[in-house]
């Protein structure tokens, strides 16, 4: 009865110890293992029971639980909290100064695409696009009249090259002409003259052969002076000369009107030349023009869509307001300001522990709020920077992949990183790991005779770790040894209660039935 008695004192002091392992533990773990966990420490806390209690019968081979080696998949994961941010924003500006009419929206609303964000007032609007067409046409018309003009100036500049030197030859032509009757004017002229003057020394001579014959008059003297007479006659009136002079007075007058013409036809060349654009000219008329129509055109494409009012051009959430309801903004100023909700990342700090694990395109699982969400790892900065503690980290960027409704920008995340996977490999729990100078090591059963096996480990997690070499599916492997027992002893096992399922009261049955 004392055994008993002592039995039972050994029963509760263990299992006070187990209680607070396990809760030591438990602060240890995360919360998804805390149930696992603490079954696999009450199945090295009764090993080790099990272990004394087997030692201290007499002649007795040591029982230990033994756990079977199994093949499964592992996952290895670095969990970094972040803040959800948007991968997408826009900024709206006025595109002509036209007053606001309404705002429907405030700062935090949540928009779908095409939610109206702000209007015009469309009547300040009507009148704009009116100014505006008036204007380019009043512009149109200036261009075109500069342009019909210089085709006028060119055409007469052309007229003018072609007449002037035909009228040069013309006048010339006349001028000689001129000359040439005005010549056998004063030839004729002077031939009449002559014989007029052989009449008159003729006479003369007459006249004084009589007075010398004491004669006052004689038919040869007579005849003298008829001649005279006539001769006098046709040098006042000769039908040639009558007939030149006459067209000299009319060749004088078309001479005229031709000087006339050619000072007109040399005015018109001078001031047409003067006039006329030269290519750098006419380039800057149409330039100017075209620029004239393309600003119209945004004008007229601005006030087209100020009449339509601002959207949104993606899901999100108004995060700015720039103006109020009434008052007119300046051309280009900004107006209202979103941030999407369809593009959304999360912002995180890696540490120098886990960059060389983190990669691009690295499967994430994001939980915001408790809800989950798929994400990936987008980018990672090539540079590091400190942040508020001092520590030097890296920026990363993870993309969440299907956002809903329910993200809130600026909220904190949690992001699990998939940096590492296995599939159907074998995989322990941390606690049937063993090293020491040596490396790692298991301790398992191999033929009923504990064996030190060395291992290779492979991907780790917080509750389990891939054995890349060393062991093989089915292998028995103990996680503490009991006192007395060591390498080479020899042992029965039973399964140990992490592949049994058996609860802290199944095990508590189980090591009551022990003593009996």
């Amino acid at each position: 009865m004392g055994n008993d008695s002592l039995d039972m004192m050994e029963l509760d002091e263990l299992d006070q110890d187990m209680r607070r392992s396990t809760r030591e533990k438990k602060r240890k773990r995360k919360k998804r293992h805390t149930g696992r966990l603490i079954l696999l420490c009450l199945a090295g806390a009764i090993a080790a029971f099990v272990g004394v209690r087997t030692l201290t019968a007499k002649n007795h081979v040591p029982t230990v639980e033994a756990y079977a080696v199994q093949k499964g998949d592992i996952r290895q994961e670095v969990s970094i909290s972040g803040t959800v941010v948007t991968d997408e924003e826009k900024s709206y500006f006025a595109k002509a100064a036209i007053p606001v009419a309404s705002i429907p929206v405030s700062v935090g609303d949540t928009v779908k695409k095409g939610d109206v964000l702000l209007t015009f007032d469309n009547a300040k609007v009507n009148l704009a696009q009116q100014t505006t067409e008036l204007s380019h046409a009043a512009q149109t018309g200036n261009y075109e009249n500069s342009l019909q003009q210089d085709a006028k100036n060119r055409a007469d500049f052309a007229e003018a090259n072609t007449n002037v030197p035909i009228l040069d030859e013309q006048v010339d032509f006349i001028k000689d002409w001129i000359q040439e009757l005005q010549l056998k004017i004063t030839e004729k002229q002077q031939r009449m003259q002559q014989t007029y003057l052989e009449l008159q020394e003729a006479r003369l001579i007459e006249q004084q052969r009589l007075s010398e014959r004491m004669e006052t008059t004689s038919s040869t003297l007579e005849e003298l002076d008829r001649l005279l007479y006539e001769s006098q006659i046709r040098q006042n009136n000769d039908a040639e000369i009558n007939a030149w002079t006459k067209q000299v007075e009319d060749l004088q007058q078309e001479l005229t009107k031709y000087q006339e013409e050619r000072s007109k036809m040399k005015s018109q060349q001078t001031s047409s030349e003067a006039s006329l654009m030269n290519p750098g000219a006419l380039n800057a008329l149409n330039a100017t023009q075209q620029s004239n129509t393309l600003t119209s055109e945004d004008t007229l494409s601005s006030l087209e869509e100020a009449a339509q009012g601002i959207t949104a051009d993606f899901d999100g959430v108004v995060t700015e307001i720039k103006i109020r309801e009434g008052a007119t903004p300046s051309q280009g100023m900004e107006l209202i300001h979103i941030a999407s909700t369809e593009k959304v990342k999360v912002d995180i700090q890696i540490t120098k522990t886990d960059l060389d694990k983190v990669r691009l395109g690295q499967d994430v699982t994001v939980t915001v709020a408790g809800r989950e969400y798929q994400g990936e790892v987008s980018k990672i900065a090539g540079n590091a920077t400190r942040n508020s503690g001092g520590m030097a980290v890296v920026s990363a960027k993870i993309d969440i992949l299907n956002p809903d409704e329910y993200l809130i920008l600026g909220v904190e995340a949690d992001t699990d990183i998939h940096t590492n996977d296995a599939k159907e490999a074998i995989i322990l729990p941390y606690q049937y790991i063993n090293s020491d100078s040596e490396g790692d090591f298991v301790n398992a059963v191999v033929d009923g005779v504990i064996t030190r096996i060395p291992i290779t480990i492979g991907i780790t997690t917080d509750t389990a770790v891939e054995v890349s070499s060393g062991l093989t599916e089915g292998t028995q492997v103990v996680s503490t040894l009991p006192a007395g027992v060591e390498e080479g002893s020899r042992v029965e096992t039973v399964p140990a209660a992490a592949q049994t399922g058996s609860s802290m009261d199944g095990m508590m049955d189980m090591m009551m039935n022990s003593f009996g």
